[in-house]
């Protein structure tokens, strides 16, 4: 509890700060360091996930950390954020503070277009997002997750360039105690996965796209997936100036070692942004691929649907939706879920540095074997100084 007052005074301190200069935390040349903190309260009506007996909870947020620039402006900046979040629950016993680390650098010359990444995240695994979906369910158990990667992108000529990227992932749960033994609920899980891209410019800001991508994952439960997917596509102003689009498609093969989830299927990703209202943008995502649950490691299919978008009422006041369908298709049992999420939101920015937000986020699972529905309703305060 003590350190949660103490981040709390070091908010509010900063937030009082932010109103008296129009400066960051500290600034020295190319170099700047911003405190980021955020107060939330939220209320979720089934916290575990569960079908039956329902435990719903309030809980405060409190998020403080440092934000570090190199260069923002630069053809060479970097980024490193370092953030703690503290959880306080009313009712249960689940008050924990969790590390998340995240660092970004990128390069561009004009010919060479090049960037690294690396990520460390502590949470619990019940935790979701419209852009991702988690088979984990029914109990909280920590997690930790960590990426990291890099790409380059190189101008062979004036029409044709090739990317190659890496990208590396372990996920991590913590066992549970049962009678005094260690109880394992999910499988941790650890992946690589190198795609490589070549694009042909057909139009000013128009280019085609054809490349490979293997996947390898390995998971605690002795299983191991290779993947390789063909894709060709289109990236960049398709259909209008005013409409951006990442369009790929093709053919996945998952190769599976340890048990009998040997499959091939069509996988796709398609992304369209619209940017024709100075006030507001609106998307649409539409997207298939293979994915490793953390039960027993086995293969199922996700395929998604998601429109969104968000408009600025005033110079201070938004508003933003989404709504996301999804699908997951187990491959070694007739386990099949239908995923409805939704999310409502207003924000108010008066000024650079701090935001006040309100949303709603409602969660609802339809499945053989995941049957549950949750609701949140959140009110935060964040400032960037």
């Amino acid at each position: 509890m003590k350190t949660q007052i103490r981040l709390s005074i070091l908010a509010i301190t900063a937030f009082a700060a932010s109103f008296a200069s129009a400066q960051s935390l500290y600034q020295a040349g190319d170099t700047s360091i911003h405190f980021v903190g955020k107060a939330a309260l939220v209320y979720e009506d089934n916290i575990y996930l569960q079908r039956a007996n329902e435990v719903g909870d309030k809980r405060f947020e409190f998020t403080a950390g440092l934000e570090f620039k190199l260069a923002p402006d630069k053809a060479s900046s970097t980024t490193l954020l370092v953030e703690n979040l503290s959880l306080m629950y009313f009712k249960e016993d689940l008050d924990d503070n969790f590390l998340n680390v995240r660092f970004n650098s990128k390069y561009d010359s004009g010919v060479v277009l090049s960037e690294v990444h690396a990520s460390y995240k502590e949470d619990y695994t019940s935790r979701f997002d419209l852009d991702a979906t988690s088979d984990t369910f029914g109990v909280l158990v920590l997690r930790d997750t960590t990426n990291a990667g890099g790409s380059v992108k190189y101008g062979i000529s004036q029409l044709t360039s090739v990317k190659a990227a890496i990208d590396y992932t372990d996920t991590s749960y913590e066992d549970i105690m049962v009678d005094g033994q260690p109880f394992t609920i999910y499988d941790d899980r650890e992946s690589y996965t190198i795609p490589v891209t070549f694009f042909y410019k057909v139009r000013p800001k128009v280019d085609l796209t054809a490349g490979v991508r293997y996947r390898n994952t390995e998971t605690e439960g002795n299983v191991e997936y290779s993947d390789l997917y063909y894709y060709v596509g289109a990236v960049g102003e398709l259909f209008s100036p005013v409409i951006y689009a990442d369009l790929t498609v093709g053919y996945q093969e998952r190769d599976a070692k340890g048990n009998l989830a040997d499959s091939d299927s069509a996988s796709y990703k398609f992304s369209l942004i619209y940017t024709g209202d100075p006030k507001g943008t609106a998307y649409f995502t539409l997207a298939r691929d293979y994915r490793t649950s953390a039960v027993n490691s086995s293969t199922y299919a996700f395929t998604s649907a998601a429109i969104g978008g968000n408009y600025a009422v005033t110079d201070t006041i938004g508003v933003n939706a989404a709504i996301v369908y999804g699908e997951s298709v187990y491959e070694e049992s007739d386990r099949e879920d239908d995923i409805r999420m939704v999310r409502l939101g207003a924000s108010y920015q008066p000024n650079d540095y701090f935001t006040v937000d309100a949303s709603y986020y409602r969660r609802d699972v339809d499945g053989s074997t995941a049957d549950y529905v949750n609701n949140e309703f959140r009110v935060s305060a964040s400032l960037r100084y």
